[in-house]
């Protein structure tokens, strides 16, 4: 995990005995831009005071769009366009004292459309997903993708004390039902969770559209709870945990062994530099830096060509 290694862990204990260490924070903003290469689309790093030290990258705008999820605490699915998932994690020190706190988040890179607009049966079914407000179990927040387009929506579990098609969902349960939806229009409705995320999703289609063409349209009700499940399915096992566990368990091994030739460098017992072809300094290990009484961030942030 990110939050546990060790550079992260005893750059931050610097800070938070001296916020001001230029050179610290700037190793730490060194450290959060590595990261931006790797699949995350924004990463900020706080101390224990809950200031923020460095930020790389960019972090969602919408704030209101979003569902919480059960897979970790502080994990929020967003959405902004796309789903993107954002994580705050404790950085814990040797002794497990909560030292700071790391804020990520990654796009999922999954389109709205690659899943909703492959069940369209019609002109009214609507594909939602959707997750319970934590502070008002009885409302939830949902993404509608319909054939008008898409939507994010606060909507009461229950409408004239019945439970919605989604409220069983999000209770865990799945089955197809013919009720009334949101609108308080007669649909038919196929309900199920979303694995362990503690979403759920519905696949519905006005009644009257149902009963036109009856002969045509009664083959897709039984169709609808089986595929709803393998779509549920995808979603769990082939899209989002995997990208859920790449963005917690982070596979930065370039990262690691930037870290290792970064102390290898620096313990080298001879001065070792680097200088661009404009001239000025990229790298100075610590021999060198010892040698000639400056420190790297200083020699680093000239403007003038090395003399």
């Amino acid at each position: 995990m990110i939050a546990s290694r060790p550079t992260i862990i005893d750059n931050l204990i610097r800070l938070n005995a001296t916020p001001s260490n230029i050179k610290d924070k700037i190793d730490l903003q060194r450290i959060a831009e590595s990261f931006i290469s790797h699949g995350f689309e924004g990463i900020s790093f706080y101390d224990i005071r809950g200031t923020e030290m460095v930020r790389a990258g960019r972090f969602s705008q919408n704030q209101e769009s979003h569902f919480f999820i059960n897979i970790q605490h502080g994990a929020t699915l967003l959405w902004d366009g796309s789903f993107i998932l954002r994580a705050d994690t404790d950085i814990l020190d040797q002794n497990g004292q909560r030292i700071g706190i790391i804020m990520t988040e990654a796009d999922l890179k999954l389109p709205a459309h690659s899943f909703a607009d492959a069940l369209s049966i019609g002109t009214t079914d609507e594909f939602a997903l959707c997750g319970p407000l934590r502070e008002d179990p009885r409302d939830m927040n949902c993404f509608l993708n319909e054939i008008s387009g898409r939507k994010f929506l606060r909507l009461h579990r229950m409408v004239e004390n019945k439970s919605l098609p989604m409220n069983y969902a999000l209770d865990g349960k799945t089955g197809i039902v013919f009720t009334r939806d949101y609108r308080r229009q007669k649909v038919v409705a196929a309900y199920a969770p979303v694995g362990k995320f503690g979403l759920g999703m519905v696949l519905k289609i006005d009644q009257r559209e149902l009963y036109g063409p009856v002969i045509g349209q009664l083959k897709y009700i039984a169709a609808l709870l089986a595929i709803l499940v393998i779509i549920g399915g995808i979603l769990l096992y082939w899209m989002v945990t995997p990208l859920v566990q790449k963005l917690i368990h982070s596979k930065l091994e370039l990262f690691e062994s930037g870290a290792r030739m970064q102390a290898i460098l620096d313990n080298a017992p001879v001065g070792i530099w680097l200088m661009g072809m404009d001239g000025r300094y990229r790298f100075m290990n610590k021999t060198l830096c010892n040698a000639v009484g400056v420190l790297e961030s200083e020699v680093l942030a000239a403007n003038h060509p090395a003399e």
